[in-house]
């Protein structure tokens, strides 16, 4: 069980408005690979029509060195394709970001070759319909210094354990894509009520963004303890 706190406290708007950028969303759980939000397990699958379709070390989607990767190989013309999928430690919620960084080759220059594969989250073995295909205008950035790794940012539709990266060689320049890792990304937390006139105290009511989170107030600027 997770624990979800939600805390009162009245304060100088003042102080509000300084000391709110210094609330700490902290997940309960432990460090699971590089961090909490990580994909730590995967499984993969193919159309029976993909017969060729191979996962080059799978599990290395999902270990703890950034630079290691699965390698998803289709053959070119066929009509099925293979995924990945890549579960988080705990589930994400409707409306997180999830990221997935992928390799394709020696870098892209037309995007639409792209068509044939596509990233969903799903909740156990249910697909929750927000599938997005690269090919499309998604947020797809350069990862910082390389020039053929990018990172692919979606929203999920609804509560999800895990992401479904599936590939089908449409093109025949690419018939072979990298899977580095998965990761979630909460939501922003946001403000609502009425606005304070400075000087004036107010009634603040704050709720952690979902389960998981717990809500900490500090005194100080930098460091000291909640």
């Amino acid at each position: 069980m997770y624990k979800k706190t939600t805390q009162k406290s009245k304060v100088n708007v003042l102080f509000f408005l300084f000391a709110f950028s210094l609330i700490v969303l902290k997940s309960t759980l432990g460090f699971a690979q590089q961090s909490p939000f990580h994909a730590d397990n995967q499984e993969w699958n193919k159309d029976v029509s993909c017969l060729a379709c191979q996962v080059a070390n799978p599990e290395f989607s999902v270990d703890t060195d950034p630079d290691n990767y699965a390698a998803l190989n289709a053959s070119f013309g066929i009509a099925g394709g293979i995924w990945q999928d890549l579960a988080f430690p705990f589930g994400g919620l409707e409306g997180d970001a999830v990221e997935v960084e992928i390799g394709i080759g020696g870098g892209l220059a037309d995007f639409s070759v792209l068509g044939g594969l596509t990233l969903e989250s799903f909740n156990g073995t249910a697909a929750n319909g927000d599938g997005v295909s690269l090919s499309d205008l998604v947020n797809i950035k350069l990862v910082p210094g390389t020039t053929d790794r990018y990172m692919v940012t979606f929203v999920a539709g609804a509560d999800f354990d895990r992401v479904r990266v599936k590939f089908a060689a449409i093109a025949s320049a690419l018939t072979n894509v990298r899977v580095y890792g998965a990761r979630l990304r909460y939501g922003a937390p946001a403000v609502s009520g009425n606005i304070a006139e400075p000087g004036a105290s107010a009634n603040l009511q704050l709720s952690p963004v979902g389960a998981g989170d717990s809500i900490e107030w500090f005194a100080n600027k930098e460091g000291g303890t909640p």
